[in-house]
């Protein structure tokens, strides 16, 4: 059980921020907004709505995202569990690195780690600049989610906009995490957060007719945990 309001545990903040100066992954909608009331115009409330593509930022993909329809609710985002989302997570730090993950370098890091939760993230750039879109990110292949499935692994998030590479057409790495039942974050911030076990808290927003939800993913550090 999580005690509330004592001096048990730091937050960690792991989300990156959302503004219109995010860059989207390139063809994707931005983010941007509208003011539909002021106060300085003697409106009773400021009144504000927004558009933008629900890959913006920390976000989770739902698997409408890969496979089937819009129109097949089941599998959009509104009705992921929320039990991959909340929980025990290990965090690995690869280093600053771009392109493909090596495997061998996945391995020696997980196999440092005394105990592997359900849930894996992964850092791999502590210089994130949300104002550009850089396609030469960090990324996952099928070969490192069947270890992750062979760990018991049920959840991997990962601070890169994709766990496939920026120009894959089969999203190899998408549908094997599928395959195994697995889940996913994206855009994670994790530029001040040391390789340990926290507590991760990240449930997506139940959005019904979507195939993907931003969040505000973040670790509880207890001390001396």
């Amino acid at each position: 059980m999580i005690p509330i309001l004592d001096n048990s545990y730091t937050i960690i903040d792991i989300s990156q921020g959302v503004s219109s100066q995010n860059a989207p992954f390139p063809g994707d909608c931005p983010f941007s907004y509208d003011v539909n009331a002021k106060l300085i115009n003697n409106d009773s409330v400021n009144l504000t709505s927004f558009k933008m593509s629900p890959h913006i930022g920390t976000h989770v993909d739902a698997y409408s995202h890969i496979i089937g329809s819009l129109e097949d609710s089941y599998n959009n985002v509104g009705n992921l569990p929320l039990e991959p989302f909340i929980g025990e997570a290990l965090v690995i730090d690869l280093g600053d690195i771009r392109g493909e993950i090596d495997h061998s370098l996945f391995l020696s890091q997980v196999s440092q780690a005394k105990r592997i939760p359900q849930r894996l993230l992964i850092k791999t750039s502590v210089n994130q600049a949300y104002d550009k879109f850089n396609t030469n990110f960090a990324y996952l292949t099928p070969i490192i989610i069947d270890e992750l499935h062979k760990l018991g692994v049920c959840m991997v998030g990962v601070d890169s906009p994709s766990v496939d590479k920026f120009d894959s057409k089969n999203l190899l790495t998408h549908h094997r995490l599928i395959e195994y039942k697995m889940f996913w974050l994206e855009n994670l911030n994790l530029a001040n957060v040391h390789t340990g076990v926290y507590f991760l808290i990240a449930p997506p927003l139940k959005f019904f007719e979507l195939e993907a939800s931003p969040l505000r993913a973040v670790l509880l550090d207890f001390k001396g945990g």
